[in-house]
C-alpha cells in the first residue's frame, strides 16, 4: 500500500505522532492477529523508500523514540513464527546504518 499510494504513506508519516502509540501498544496485544497486523504496518513504514530510493528515516526515528525496539520483545518471543520473523525484520530496519545498534 505505502509503495503504491504515496498520499497514504505521507499522511500516516505526517500524522504519525498520534498513530504510533496505538501501533506500538498493539505489539503486546494478546490477540496474535492484532500483533501481526501491527507488525506488518510498522514494517511497511520502516521499510519504505522515498522517491530517491533512500529509506524513510522519519518513521524509524519516531518508532525508536517511542521505545519501539523494546516494544518488539513480545513479538520476537511469540510462538507464531511469522510474528517473530516480522519483529526481527523491523529491528533490522530500525538498526540499519545507525550508530549504537
Amino acid at each position: 500500500l505505502f509503495e503504491q499510494q504515496r498520499i497514504a504513506k505521507n499522511f500516516i508519516i505526517t500524522d504519525f505522532g498520534s498513530i504510533e502509540k496505538y501501533l506500538i501498544s498493539s505489539l503486546a496485544n494478546i490477540d496474535e492477529q492484532v500483533m501481526l497486523k501491527a507488525c506488518q504496518v510498522i514494517f511497511s513504514l520502516v521499510s519504505c523508500k522515498d522517491g530517491s530510493g533512500s529509506h524513510e528515516e522519519g518513521a524509524k526515528d519516531i518508532i525508536i523514540k517511542r521505545h519501539g525496539i523494546q516494544s518488539l520483545k513480545p513479538c520476537v518471543q511469540d510462538e507464531m513464527v511469522e510474528i517473530r520473523k516480522i519483529g526481527l525484520e523491523i529491528i533490522s530496519h530500525l538498526c540499519y546504518r545507525r550508530s549504537g545498534c
